[in-house]
């Protein structure tokens, strides 16, 4: 099993289709309250395997609030319109906090590594 749990994988870019995530097989893969946006050529290829949980992928902008720069990890913070905001599953094994520590404690886990405060 391959757990990525509120994960923000964006703005990859390799030189083949996969490139970001390529899984092959009967694996199970949980990609859970994360979002896989703009990578390139594309953002997974999952050939056999099982996707789970609730996430933001493809042409679905995740509007991270600095859209332009994205050098450091808080270009990567999204910002208060995103669609990913209280867009994630509640479940057992949910992280309680985000990678700054911020309690995930609204009700609604935002998707990606970062739980939105105003």
């Amino acid at each position: 099993i391959f757990d990525c749990v509120n994960c923000s994988i964006a703005d990859n870019d390799g030189s083949t289709p996969g490139a970001t995530m390529n899984i092959v097989g009967s694996a199970t893969v949980r990609l859970r309250n994360s979002i896989l946006w703009n990578n390139l050529p594309s953002n997974a290829q999952c050939s056999g395997c099982n996707l789970e949980g609730a996430n933001l992928t493809g042409g679905t902008d995740p509007l991270f609030r600095e859209a332009l720069s994205r050098e450091a990890i808080e270009d990567f913070m999204i910002d208060s319109t995103s669609p990913a905001r209280d867009a994630g599953d509640s479940f057992v094994d949910a992280p309680t906090s985000d990678y700054f520590g911020t309690v995930r404690d609204d009700g609604a886990n935002d998707l990606g590594f970062h739980e939105f405060t105003e």
